[in-house]
């Protein structure tokens, strides 16, 4: 239920991203949510609905980009607004790689999916402070968002 409120609303409607959501649908999503949400404000879920969105996107483009036969995609991150986006923007990973993981996140449970995000967090903390990076976005296949709010893309690479 509460997917397709999001594919309605944000994907298929494009409405109320990265801070334009209007106040009535973020009380039906807190409502479709139920007690779980009961406490959450509306910066909160306005900020799980766009990353949520945005790792949709992210996927669906990888998707097609599979399908089509590219083997490259570049991270776009437009604001860069923490040190480890900054330090991925223009990162090239691989297609395969990249889907092989989304298939894999797929696969997973609420709880293995909670777990694979924190694993990949604490890497990502890692890397940043150690500012080698060590190819992580192309040995994992990790696409954005890489936190919550992040407004990293996949993009095809232009040779």
């Amino acid at each position: 239920m509460v997917r397709n409120f999001i594919q309605e609303r944000y994907i298929e409607k494009n409405g109320g991203l990265f801070g334009r959501g209007n106040a009535a649908d973020i009380a039906e999503f807190k409502n479709l949510l139920g007690q779980k949400a009961a406490e959450l404000e509306g910066w909160q879920v306005r900020r799980i609905i766009d990353t949520s969105v945005q790792r949709t996107r992210n996927w669906a483009g990888v998707t097609q980009m599979h399908e089509a036969g590219i083997e490259e995609i570049e991270i776009y991150e437009p604001t860069q607004e923490c040190a480890f986006c900054k330090s991925m923007n223009g990162e090239i990973v691989s297609v395969s790689v990249a889907y092989a993981n989304i298939e894999r996140q797929m696969d997973m449970s609420p709880e293995e999916f909670e777990a694979d995000l924190k694993a990949t967090n604490k890497e990502m903390n890692r890397i940043a402070q150690a500012t080698d990076r060590a190819d992580f976005a192309a040995a994992s296949g990790a696409l954005p968002p890489y936190h919550p709010g992040c407004r990293g893309r996949a993009i095809r690479r232009i040779m």
